[in-house]
């Protein structure tokens, strides 16, 4: 079942990639459903008081993120806020915060720093090789393409690619 669920995940995750590269927004059901998918994977692979223990830390770590971008654009840049919603759009909030159901702490901020690198090279080559001045980066469909490969090597290694309950213990205790 776990192996279902998977690949029913990897495949709304196409979808959304597909959508956010070609129309720059994803689907508010897709997004629902990829919530939904990755809550139950979840359930599945951990007992329920880990699950929500990580997803409340998730979620903090995703209001703190939010809090020093928000901040950074009003007080650094003096910008508005409809400037930063033309930067990083709600749906790619959204969907950070659904894939953060799938992760321990210490594993979705390091999948969320290799996904915003791959955003920043994305907008790199883009800028370098395309002659458009529109310059918004699919940053949804970049962490969902990564985050397909990440399910789909997660099917072939014995090691949860997603849960590392040893590491974040070890750091609980620091």
């Amino acid at each position: 079942m776990p192996e279902l669920i998977a690949g029913l995940i990897i495949l709304v995750l196409l979808i959304i990639a597909y959508q956010d590269f070609k129309e720059k927004l994803i689907s508010l059901v897709l997004v629902i459903g990829l919530g939904l998918l990755s809550s139950i994977y979840s359930i599945m692979n951990v007992e329920i008081e880990l699950f929500l223990e990580n997803t409340l830390l998730n979620f903090a770590i995703i209001g703190f993120v939010s809090f020093v971008l928000l901040s950074y654009f009003k007080f650094i840049k003096r910008s508005s806020l409809v400037e930063l919603k033309e930067s990083f759009g709600l749906g790619d909030l959204l969907f950070i915060f659904c894939i953060s159901l799938l992760f321990s702490p210490i594993y979705f901020i390091v999948f969320n720093v290799l996904g915003f690198i791959a955003g920043l090279i994305y907008y790199a080559l883009n800028r370098l090789l395309s002659k458009s001045k529109n310059q918004l980066i699919p940053l949804a469909g970049i962490m969902a393409i990564l985050l397909a490969i990440l399910h789909l090597l997660n099917y072939f290694v014995e090691s949860n690619l997603f849960i590392n309950n040893y590491l974040y213990s070890q750091l609980i205790w620091l």
